[in-house]
């Protein structure tokens, strides 16, 4: 059954990165936050029937859990399917490539896609609220992971909670990651 479930979402997100090609508006979206024809290709990004909301697919170790919206316009940013329509039952972790050597936990699927197209392992929890699975799945991870915290206020409160979850394999990095930013 899970199996089926995986299969019919990775057949709906090949769907969405095909119907990229109507809406340029929204491979415009995907353009300007640096994913590219390779990057929406090897992530099978994509747009919604109507054009106004990008698509991601739930990637965990090489298999799509389901489908992610993420809305160009409008208070609601993302929606995601209730926990019940996942094939396990739960929101895993976001794990859009092979976990190898040391890896980064973040709190959102975009910047996890962004790290990925570096070549880095990285995991992302959905947002700043963690479920027990998630943190099992965590605590399972055999190396170091190297939480990159959002720079807003929630974002921060979260990730001192999975360190104080997680030490001393849970390592905290500062928000500023800009050339030349100080980290005193």
């Amino acid at each position: 059954e899970r199996r089926e479930k995986e299969d019919s979402y990775s057949k709906q997100a090949w769907a969405c990165h095909r119907t990229l090609d109507e809406y340029p508006n929204v491979r415009e979206w995907w353009e300007k936050r640096g994913f590219g024809q390779e990057l929406r290709q090897r992530f099978l990004l994509g747009a919604n029937e109507d054009g106004t909301a990008a698509t991601i697919p739930y990637w965990r170790r090489g298999r799509v859990q389901c489908l992610i919206e993420r809305f160009l316009r409008g208070k609601s940013k993302y929606l995601l399917p209730v926990s019940e329509k996942l094939p396990d039952g739960y929101k895993p972790l976001f794990i859009p490539g092979p976990l190898k050597g040391e890896v980064f936990l973040v709190e959102g699927f975009i910047d996890a896609l962004a790290v990925a197209a570096l070549g880095e392992s990285v995991v992302a929890i959905g947002g700043t609220g963690i479920s027990r699975e998630q943190m099992r799945e965590l605590e399972r991870i055999p190396s170091l992971l190297y939480i990159l915290p959002d720079s807003d206020e929630e974002g921060a409160e979260a990730a001192h909670e999975w360190v104080r979850k997680l030490y001393p394999k849970g390592l905290l990095c500062p928000a500023e990651y800009s050339v030349g930013a100080s980290h005193a």
